[in-house]
């Protein structure tokens, strides 16, 4: 029964991260459709990344993992929507970085120290607002506590399946530039947004 707990992981993460946002905000506001759709969006989180775990135990072919792998990743978009979108470079380095065990780890740990780059941007902007206090502390903590989990939930649909790590491991040269084109981009993303929030 992974489907349950996926759901059930997914709403408390997202009943979690309503409120860390509420306690972030220098403006407090509350509205239904909002705190709604950010629980929906979490709890989808939790839902499809169950899903896809359950079709890598009980599926075989590359064929049928990969559609259950690209809907996995489609209905886990929903927590970068709006403020959240400043994010995604992070969490897509970080994901790389922990869970694709077919490359190289002087890479992945690459891809994990850029992926800091932004989060860096918003604890200091955490600071500037707060000042340095026990609830700035707090509030930093809990957003990388819920970043840690959500990197967590995507191992189903991000790492490599056991059976085709030798195909990963002998990946071409044209996918290995289109990777490296893409880490860079998104690198190149989490600078901009970053001086963007801390206002350098």
């Amino acid at each position: 029964m992974i489907f349950p707990y996926g759901v059930i992981t997914g709403l408390t993460l997202g009943i979690i991260a309503r409120a860390w946002m509420r306690w972030i905000s220098t403006d407090p506001e509350f509205t239904w459709s909002g705190t709604i759709f950010i629980i929906l969006a979490f709890t989808f989180l939790g839902g499809a990344q169950s899903l896809v775990a359950l079709a890598r135990s009980r599926w075989s072919g590359h064929r049928r993992i990969f559609i259950a792998r690209v809907f996995g990743a489609i209905f886990s978009l929903g927590i970068f929507f709006a403020a959240g979108a400043q994010m995604f470079p992070s969490v897509i380095l970080w994901v790389i970085g922990v869970w694709r065990t077919d490359l190289s780890l002087r890479l992945r740990a690459l891809l994990l120290a850029l992926g800091f780059v932004v989060p860096v941007g918003l604890a200091t902007s955490f600071i500037i607002d707060f000042g340095w206090t026990g609830a700035t502390i707090g509030r930093i903590v809990l957003f990388l506590l819920i970043y840690a989990t959500i990197v967590y939930l995507a191992k189903p649909t991000i790492s490599p399946l056991p059976e085709a790590s030798t195909v990963q491991k002998a990946m071409s040269t044209l996918k290995r530039i289109f990777l490296l084109g893409g880490i860079i981009v998104l690198a190149a993303g989490s600078f901009l947004l970053t001086v963007g929030i801390t206002g350098d």
